[in-house]
């Protein structure tokens, strides 16, 4: 299915958007992922991760994922019985997916080819990185503060490089799996910095606004880390 500059991948479709370089855990029971995972052991430790686009993500053998995806190397494994287990996997390679069908095994197979962001330089960016860093702090200051905790107990540590420290960001902020997406599809690197800055503009403003009404936002907790709004 290969053609030039392409390759084949197994494509793991979920309700989750992954960036490259996020670390992201799963845990797999369904039969053909855990096949899909046993036949990546054997070769390039890798398969596709993409955000589900049509179907559901568990039973549905005709799931179809979006456009865009990323690829996921498998960093551990961890069998739990016969029918379970949990894997961590690190986002490499931002990948367009070109068509795919489902293999013997009932997983999708892509034909797939790496995408580049164009390229940023942390010296024209370093005031642009600086502005959002400090926008993000206020946002999870707020965050914090909204749900009892302290506001000053949460620390990162965030690249010095402009494409990283975009997906550290993007991956970081509580927002709608399109919108995620729709940051994961942008391949210039000063949008995505600059498309961050309004996202944490607005949700600074509705932060503080609901701090102003002392409405505390209900959270849910995210397997993959992180939380989201149910308010």
């Amino acid at each position: 299915m290969g053609g030039e500059n392409t390759f084949d991948l197994p494509l793991f479709p979920l309700n989750v958007v992954l960036y490259p370089g996020m670390l992201l855990p799963l845990h797999v029971f369904e039969p053909r992922y855990q096949a899909m995972v046993n036949d990546t052991m054997q070769g390039s430790q890798s398969f596709g991760v993409a955000l589900i686009a049509e179907g559901t993500q568990e039973g549905d053998l005709h799931v179809a994922p979006r456009r865009i995806g990323t690829v996921a190397k498998i960093a551990q494994l961890q069998h739990l019985d016969e029918e379970r287990m949990n894997l961590w996997v690190v986002g490499a390679e931002k990948i367009e997916i070109l068509n795919y069908a489902p293999c013997d095994d009932d997983y999708l197979v892509g034909q797939v080819r790496v995408l580049h962001d164009v390229p940023g330089d942390a010296r024209s960016f370093a005031g642009q990185i600086g502005s959002l860093r400090q926008r993000f702090k206020t946002y999870i200051e707020l965050k914090l503060t909204l749900n009892a905790h302290d506001p000053h107990s949460v620390e990162y540590q965030f690249s010095g490089e402009p494409e990283p420290f975009s997906y550290q960001i993007a991956s970081l902020l509580d927002i709608s799996l399109a919108e995620k997406q729709s940051l994961l599809e942008m391949d210039d690197v000063s949008r995505r910095l600059n498309t961050e800055t309004d996202i944490l503009a607005r949700e600074i403003e509705h932060l503080q606004e609901l701090l102003k009404t002392h409405l505390v936002p209900k959270t849910q907790s995210l397997p993959w880390g992180g939380e989201v709004n149910l308010n």
